[in-house]
C-alpha cells in the first residue's frame, strides 16, 4: 500500500538522499532481531577493513586523476618531436584525446569511491548513534586509524562540548574544504573540455570523435550519479518498508533460515 497527497492525513512523507536512505536502512535492520549482528566483532572487523579500503581507493583515484589532468594540460603544449635527454619523441596527435578518456574513466571510478567512502561513513556514525556513542572511531581504533584530523577539528555536542568559536572555525574549515573540492573536481572538467573542443572544430576524424564521444559520456555519468546521490528525494512509506521484527514465513525453513530453526534441530544444547 502506498499512500498519496490525499492519504497522508499525518505528514508521514519525509525527503532524504539516498546515502541518508542507506542509512535509514541499516537502522532500522540494527533494531530488529538480528541487530546484535552489527555490533559483534567480526562484522565490524569486516566493515573497517571496507572501510579503510575504500579511504584508499579515494586516495589513490584522486591522486591519479590530479596527476593525468596535469599531464593532459602538459601535453597539450607538445606537437611534432619532443626530445629528452639526447631522445627524440614522437607525439601523437590522439595522444591528447587518450588521455582525456582516461582521465574521464579515472573521474568516474573517484565519483564511485566518494560515494562508498561517504555510505560507509553515514554507516558507522549510525551504528554510533543507535548506542549513544558519537565518537564510535574511539572504541574501534584498533581497526580504524585514517582520517583522525576529522575527528579533532570536529566540534563537540556532548561531554565537554566545544564552544562557538570552534563551531565557527568549523564552518569556515567545511566551506574551505567545499571550495577546494569543487575546484579540483572541475579542474579535470575544464583540461578535458577544453581540449576536446578544440579538437572537434579542427575537422575531427572518426577515431577523434568515439575518443571524445566516450570522454563525454563516461562524464555524463559520473556527474548524475553524482547528483542522483547528494539530491534529496521525496519517500513515502509503503507496506513492505523494513520491520522491526521481520517477518519469517514457515516455508524459509528449508532454506535454513538463521532465524527459524530446522525441526529435527537438536534443542537440548
Amino acid at each position: 500500500m502506498i499512500l498519496d497527497d490525499g492519504e497522508d492525513k499525518d505528514g508521514k512523507f519525509f525527503k532524504a538522499s539516498l546515502i541518508d536512505r542507506y542509512a535509514l536502512t541499516l537502522e532500522n535492520y540494527a533494531g530488529s532481531a538480528f541487530g546484535n549482528k552489527f555490533y559483534s566483532t567480526e562484522f565490524l572487523e569486516g566493515f573497517c577493513a571496507r572501510r579503510n579500503e575504500a579511504h584508499v581507493a579515494v586516495g589513490k583515484s584522486s591522486g591519479g586523476l590530479i596527476f593525468l589532468t596535469v599531464l593532459l594540460a602538459f601535453f597539450q603544449n607538445l606537437q611534432g618531436e619532443v626530445q629528452f635527454w639526447g631522445i627524440t619523441f614522437s607525439v601523437p596527435e590522439l595522444g591528447a584525446l587518450a588521455l582525456c578518456l582516461s582521465i574521464s574513466v579515472t573521474f568516474f571510478v573517484v565519483v564511485c569511491s566518494c560515494i562508498d567512502q561517504l555510505i560507509l561513513d553515514r554507516f558507522l556514525d549510525t551504528l554510533g548513534n543507535r548506542i549513544g556513542t558519537y565518537n564510535f572511531e574511539i572504541l574501534l581504533l584498533e581497526f580504524i586509524s585514517k582520517n583522525l584530523w576529522a575527528s579533532a577539528i570536529t566540534p563537540h555536542y556532548h561531554g565537554l562540548a566545544s564552544g562557538s568559536g570552534h563551531r565557527r572555525g568549523h564552518i569556515v574549515f567545511t566551506l574551505f574544504l567545499a571550495l577546494f573540492s569543487l575546484v579540483l573536481g572541475g579542474f579535470p572538467l575544464m583540461v578535458v573540455g577544453s581540449t576536446i573542443w578544440g579538437h572537434l572544430t579542427t575537422d575531427p576524424s572518426t577515431l577523434e570523435l568515439i575518443l571524445s564521444g566516450i570522454a563525454i559520456f563516461s562524464f555524463l555519468v559520473s556527474l548524475v550519479i553524482l547528483l542522483l546521490f547528494s539530491i534529496s528525494f521525496r519517500f513515502r512509506p509503503s507496506g513492505f518498508s523494513e520491520p522491526s521484527e521481520p517477518f519469517v514465513p514457515m516455508e524459509f525453513v528449508e532454506m535454513g533460515h538463521p532465524s527459524v530453526p530446522f525441526p529435527n534441530e537438536d534443542k537440548s544444547n
